[in-house]
């Protein structure tokens, strides 16, 4: 119950900084075989060394959607789902009296 509450708290109070320690550890460790390029729009667009890993594909899927506005929405509503899962799963376990 503590753990679901604290979880429900991170997210609904700093839906973008999660995102955002995953985004920065994801970079941080494969920084050395990523090109870095910002578009027009500001948007970050990571262009991994094409090694014909499919890792590539998940981390170029990764960056965007935690860079993006979609991203950061897909990521709150996740949390929040997940919180009120947890919060209320034990309630619906019906206990032997």
């Amino acid at each position: 119950m503590l753990y679901a509450t604290a979880l429900f708290s991170i997210s609904y109070f700093f839906p973008f900084s999660i995102p955002s320690l995953l985004l920065l550890s994801l970079l941080v460790l494969q920084d050395d075989q990523v090109d870095k390029r910002v578009n027009t729009n500001g948007v970050r667009i990571i262009q991994h060394i094409d090694d014909g890993d499919d890792n590539d594909r998940i981390l170029a899927l990764w960056l965007f959607l935690s860079s993006s506005t979609t991203g950061y929405s897909l990521f709150f509503f996740s949390f929040l789902l997940l919180s009120v899962f947890l919060f209320f799963a034990p309630m619906a376990v019906q206990h032997p009296p």
